[in-house]
């Protein structure tokens, strides 16, 4: 039986929610110093970058060792890098995957000592640079490194320097960053943290988002998705092996048909600077694919290579932008929830929350590269401050629990066994369940109870009755739903069950408007759903965080911890 991953408060060191403190954190050192790259078109930002996040990961694994926590800090750092809103997944989400993978081996390895740090922060930094080359390849192809190495043979022309030889070159540049990862790690070891820096300070949880935040109006399909996957692959190869007049129309008219199925993934295209390096690839093909030729500045085979080159990477750059927003399907969610992943949307969501927050109290970028070793300090000094904050907002937070399955399958018998669960920890809980009506194994119609009373209610029935209406093969009491409905609003306990949610609520009816109040009230709520309309359900009241309890996968006792 698959068992899922619940947050249980009652475990004080749970490495999920240190690892959200270290990756919101992270993640605002990325953001700040990334934009301030960005602003003034500095390079070497992703060195930077990778500098100072070895830096912080390692002083917090001196202060929080616990295994795996690099790796998921660095996990949640590169969603919250690769899913905001100036980037696209391919380039943060590999450079802060690749330095959190690194050091968690290479601490795993050796053991927790300065020379696992350095180790893993010299393969982190060199990560930087490679990933940057491997991403340049990806998206423009191998043949920017013949541009490239045309280009770098006419420099040294210009220059008049004969003896630099590129392979001395790409060594300079290895000892280069090897140095630099060095320093992080001493850095990042000796820095003693300062623990006086914020006694205290307010996080708004209200602006809450996360990995799976549905986009206003963006229809979601796993079809779409699977066609984007395949069509990456079979996109470059039509580039490579045939003739550009063929290539060239069918990759443009990949591009209008997700130009006209998500015109969000066409940000970065509307930035002057993403043309702009269009436009210097072309030009450089033109000029330097065949080698520069003083008889002829323009080469057209030169030149149709750049305009290749360009419509690859407009391909990768939005087939990219387009699989970031299908990870918000409700669908996707759904299937990696069931796999394990519940922990994962529970950081990502308190990291993204607070993020705001801390942005406001990070220090600005000047002085993030004037002291490293001050600043640092300073913010892992408020990481027991963010840590308490989180676990107090997980034990404040609105519960939202789904029990699906499919027709009469045993939901409410389900349901019922959770209730007695409830009953022995004392909990208090109100609402309405459902009980069916039936005779020769027939399903004549449902009772409702008010589970505060023990009351029972004929909700609706088979019976042909002209002062009801009717949904599907039943006719619902009007009086019922509304006395339905006051039961559920009236409800003084902070628990609320509804069973169950059909096509009538998705229709507006039925306990539609208690779900809207209840929700509106954060209470917690225990939903159940029939399988068919879960994602309908999902999507009406945005429950994207929901916790889903399939019944054929999951036993009752799984809900247990999710109540203390």
């Amino acid at each position: 039986m698959n068992q899922i991953k619940t947050y249980d408060l009652s475990k004080s060191k749970d490495t999920w929610i240190k690892a959200a403190v270290i990756g919101s954190l992270w993640a605002s050192i990325e953001i700040i110093l990334g934009s301030f790259f960005h602003n003034l078109r500095l390079p070497f930002a992703g060195t930077v970058l990778a500098f100072f996040g070895n830096i912080l990961i390692i002083a917090f694994h001196k202060k929080w060792d616990d295994k795996g926590i690099i790796l998921k800090a660095g996990i949640i750092c590169a969603l919250m890098r690769s899913l905001s809103i100036t980037s696209v997944i391919l380039g943060p989400m590999i450079g802060v995957l690749l330095e959190a993978i690194f050091l968690e081996y290479s601490v795993r390895f050796f053991g927790k000592n300065l020379f696992a740090y350095i180790f893993g922060s010299v393969l982190g930094l060199l990560s930087a640079l490679i990933h940057k080359i491997i991403s340049i390849l990806i998206i423009y192809g191998f043949d920017i490194v013949k541009i490239l190495k045309n280009l770098y043979y006419f420099s040294l022309k210009q220059l008049n320097i004969t003896s630099l030889n590129p392979l001395n070159l790409i060594l300079l540049i290895i000892l280069f960053y090897v140095f630099v990862g060095i320093s992080a790690a001493l850095i990042g070891f000796f820095t003693k943290i300062n623990n006086n820096y914020i006694k205290n300070f307010d996080i708004n949880f209200s602006g809450e988002n996360n990995l799976f935040s549905n986009t206003k109006n963006q229809k979601y399909s796993v079809i779409n998705l699977f066609f984007v996957l395949v069509f990456i692959i079979a996109g470059l190869l039509i580039l490579e092996i045939t003739k550009y007049y063929i290539s060239l129309p069918v990759i443009s008219i990949y591009i209008f048909i997700l130009l006209f199925k998500y015109k969000n993934s066409f940000r970065r295209l509307r930035k002057p600077v993403f043309w702009i390096q269009i436009f210097i690839i072309i030009f450089f093909a033109a000029l330097f694919f065949n080698g520069f030729n003083n008889s002829g500045i323009f080469n057209i085979s030169g030149f149709i290579v750049g305009i290749k080159m360009s419509f690859r990477a407009i391909l990768i750059v939005i087939s990219f932008s387009v699989i970031s927003i299908e990870l918000r399907n409700p669908i996707v969610k759904k299937i990696l929830y069931k796999k394990g992943f519940s922990r994962l949307y529970m950081a990502i969501g308190l990291a993204f929350a607070a993020l705001p927050s801390i942005l406001k109290i990070m220090a600005k970028p000047r002085n993030l590269l004037k002291s490293p070793t001050k600043q640092i300090s300073e913010i892992i000094g408020i990481s027991d401050l963010l840590l308490n904050k989180y676990k107090k907002y997980l034990s404040d937070k609105q519960k939202i629990i789904i029990i699906s399955g499919e027709r009469r399958e045993g939901k409410t018998t389900f349901l019922k066994n959770i209730l007695k669960d409830l009953d022995k920890k004392q909990i208090k809980y109100s609402g309405i369940i459902s009980e069916g009506i039936d005779k020769n194994n027939k399903r004549l119609g449902f009772n409702i109870i008010d589970l505060e009373t023990q009351k029972k209610y004929k909700l609706c029935s088979t019976n042909k009755d002209l002062g009801k209406q009717k949904t599907g093969k039943f006719y619902f009491n009007n009086d019922i739903i509304n006395l339905g409905n006051k039961i559920l609003q009236s409800s003084k306990n902070n628990l609320v069950i509804i069973d169950e949610v059909g096509h009538l609520e998705l229709m507006d009816k039925g306990w539609a408007v208690s779900i809207d109040e209840l929700i509106k009230q954060k209470k917690d709520l225990i939903l159940v759903v029939r399988k068919k309309l879960l994602e309908k359900v999902i999507k009406k009241w945005n429950l994207s965080q929901a916790q889903i309890f399939d019944i054929s996968e999951y036993h009752y006792t799984d809900v247990k911890n999710l109540f203390v």
